[in-house]
């Protein structure tokens, strides 16, 4: 059975570890090959939204879309749940030739400022 990164040797598997691991095999997700960084994107009333990058690690051109690195196109997934739920999303894009950025919505998890879905989601773009 394949354990993604996720799982943790010296305890159990979470809820969460399981479910990332039968979505992987739902997928057909093996393990992927990519880079990942953290973000902070500064919005324009100052408040900092932070999010991870995941960019295909590949020197040459994808043999499925023929593009280079540099450019493939670009998903973009905010969420108010944590962005670290959506990993087994950003692996399937990531290895079918998509970067993606993971961002926690305005006033969650590891993002600056105050919660409001109704307001902030669509001020901040």
């Amino acid at each position: 059975f394949f354990f993604a990164e996720a799982w943790v040797v010296d305890e159990p598997p979470t809820p969460m570890a399981l479910t990332v691991q039968l979505l992987s095999k739902a997928l057909k997700i093996g393990p992927s090959r990519y880079e990942k960084e953290y973000v902070s994107v500064p919005m324009r009333d100052g408040i900092s939204l932070v999010a991870s990058h995941y960019s295909p690690k590949a020197k040459a051109a994808s043999p499925r879309t023929k593009r280079e690195p540099e450019a493939y196109p670009t998903v973009l997934i905010r969420t108010p749940y944590h962005r670290r739920h959506m990993r087994v999303i950003a692996r399937w894009f990531t290895a079918n030739g998509y970067h993606v950025i993971l961002q926690d919505s305005r006033g969650r998890c590891d993002s600056e400022g105050e919660f409001d879905p109704v307001l902030t989601d669509k001020n901040d773009g």
